[in-house]
């Protein structure tokens, strides 16, 4: 699928425990693609990760998890000796990497696992930690775990795709979708939302009146966010 780099902080990566995790590495090392989010301890799983384009421009991508908010997890939070996920309930560590990676004159991109599930509406958490990425210098946010689609917004300059929806997950019907993100040598962005529907364990692009429904329900939740016909988000 041209798969370069999978985020692994969420609240599912420890569901078989330990052994299972360390594994996920080793597969994921033999094959060539790189993973942000969880690593063998917490030094691994809060690295970024960097692209450098033909024309030098610098890509970083972090990725943590808010997920579950309790103080003693089943899904187990990476420390100093031990493997397990990038938690960022308390987000001290994962500004600290985005500043780290600002200075770098880097494109900062961070993936989070947010939110509350089933449900449109983004909580306080969301809110307020992706102000708190914007004001550290992330420069596009992405976020995932509620199983819907939830608004597309702007903190300042700084896009913030609050749930990508479910995408591949389960059989059941839902609207879901994929962002686009093109950078242009110029510094220039270009965002795109590409509805899609899940059903029966299966993930299709929509096209038509489908696509238009989907884009027409995001614009509806999204104020600050234009979505047009083809997909492009800009901000209103």
């Amino acid at each position: 699928m041209g798969v370069d780099i999978v985020g692994l902080a969420n609240n599912h990566a420890y569901d078989y425990g330990n052994q299972a995790l360390l594994d996920t590495f080793d597969i994921l090392d033999s094959t060539g693609i790189k993973y942000v989010g969880a690593g063998h301890n917490i030094d691994e799983a809060s690295h970024t990760v960097y692209y450098v384009t033909e024309s030098g421009m610098k890509i970083a991508i972090i990725c943590a998890t808010q997920i579950e908010r309790i103080t003693n997890p089943d899904t187990k939070e990476a420390t100093a000796d031990s493997a397990g996920v990038f938690r960022c309930l308390d987000d001290s560590l994962l500004l600290q990497r985005i500043r780290e990676a600002k200075e770098k004159n880097a494109y900062v991109i961070v993936f989070v696992h947010w939110g509350t599930e089933s449900t449109t509406e983004i909580d306080y958490l969301q809110r307020d930690q992706a102000a708190e990425f914007a004001s550290a210098g992330a420069n596009l946010i992405i976020g995932g775990h509620p199983h819907v689609l939830q608004k597309i917004d702007y903190v300042g300059n700084v896009p913030v795709v609050y749930s990508l929806g479910n995408y591949i997950f389960n059989s059941k019907t839902l609207d879901t979708c994929m962002v686009i993100a093109t950078l242009h040598n110029d510094g220039a962005v270009n965002l795109q939302f590409v509805p899609a529907i899940q059903s029966d364990c299966r993930v299709n692009e929509a096209f038509g009146s489908e696509a238009q429904r989907i884009i027409g329900d995001m614009n509806a939740m999204s104020s600050n966010a234009l979505i047009d016909s083809n997909g492009y988000i800009s901000h209103k």
